[in-house]
C-alpha cells in the first residue's frame, strides 16, 4: 500500500480521534484494573480472627477478618470525553476511609469495641484511635515507583489497535 503525502493529514486526524476516543479510555481502564488487582492482593495478604487485635503494623494495609473490605474494592468509569478518560477504584464500605487514613472512632453500641489480647483476656473501648493503614495511597506509591501504571497504560493503549483500517 502506498500513501501520498497529501493523504496524510486526514489519516493523522483519524489517529488523533482514535487515541482520544478509544486508546485513552482503554489505557485508563487497564491502569484501574491493575490497581484493583494490586490493592486486593495487598488487602488479602494478612488476616486475623474476630475479636483479636490486627497483626498489621501501622502504615501497612489492614489485616482482614471477613474479607469484606477486600471484596468491596471495585473499579468503574468516572468520566469520559475530551482528551481522554478516567477510571476510579474505590470501596464504599463505611469503615474503608478510616482504615485508609486513620482517625478516631467511637463504638456503635453500649457494648463498645471488644478484643482479646492475649487470648482469653478481653478489652473494651468506647473510643479508639486507629493508625493509618493505607491500601489505596500506598499501592499508588508502589505502582508509580515500579512502573506498573505505565506498563498497564501501554497494554491498554496497544489493545485499542488505533491503526486498524487506516489508509
Amino acid at each position: 500500500m502506498s500513501i501520498r503525502v497529501a493523504d496524510l493529514p486526514p489519516i493523522l486526524e483519524e489517529i488523533i480521534v482514535r487515541v482520544r476516543q478509544d486508546a485513552a479510555p482503554m489505557a485508563a481502564r487497564a491502569m484501574a484494573e491493575q490497581f484493583q488487582v494490586n490493592v486486593k492482593a495487598r488487602l488479602g495478604a494478612m488476616g486475623h480472627f474476630l475479636h483479636t487485635k490486627t497483626p498489621s503494623p501501622p502504615g501497612s494495609p489492614p489485616a482482614w477478618i471477613s474479607r469484606s473490605l477486600l471484596g468491596s474494592v471495585e473499579i468503574g468509569p468516572w468520566a469520559y470525553g475530551g482528551d481522554g478518560a478516567a477510571w476510579e477504584c474505590h470501596s464504599a464500605l463505611v469503615y474503608s476511609a478510616i482504615q485508609e487514613f486513620g482517625g478516631d472512632m467511637t463504638a456503635h453500641s453500649d457494648r463498645g469495641m471488644r478484643w482479646q489480647e492475649p487470648p482469653g483476656v478481653w478489652h473494651r473501648s468506647m473510643a479508639h484511635s486507629l493508625p493509618e493503614r493505607s491500601y489505596f495511597g500506598s499501592t499508588t506509591d508502589i505502582m508509580l515507583a515500579d512502573g506498573q501504571f505505565e506498563e498497564a497504560a501501554v497494554r491498554g493503549f496497544l489493545a485499542a489497535d488505533i491503526f486498524a483500517g487506516l489508509g
